[in-house]
């Protein structure tokens, strides 16, 4: 059975607004049912890298690939189809009190 690739990344660049690059020339792939770690020090660029992957952010340059699609190649009416293949839970989440986790987890669905 051959890997399927889940993100791929190609040359990708990313910056805010004018301000220098905060991601320069990122290439890697992450395959689909594994499990990665993303580790660096603070200012190194893992929350802009992690918002490109969930398509919070668009690349400055480069190629995004989500499940073998471009992402440049997709329309903005099937971009929540791709968001809602990826699941990310956030370091600082936000419960709903009075929601079971159950319903916390299932609201966004």
């Amino acid at each position: 059975m051959s890997d399927k690739i889940a993100v791929e990344m190609q040359a990708v660049f990313a910056r805010y607004g004018l301000t220098d690059f905060i991601l320069k020339n990122i290439n890697f792939k992450v395959l689909q049912n594994d499990f990665y770690f993303l580790t660096g020090e603070s200012g190194a660029g893992k929350t802009t890298l992690l918002k490109l992957i969930y398509l919070h952010l668009k690349a400055t340059q480069g190629k995004l690939k989500l499940f073998g699609n471009d992402i440049a190649n997709v329309s903005r009416a099937d971009l929540p189809f791709f968001k809602r293949k990826i699941g990310i839970v956030f370091q600082d989440y936000r419960l709903i009190n009075h929601l079971s986790a159950f319903e916390n987890v299932a609201l966004p669905l």
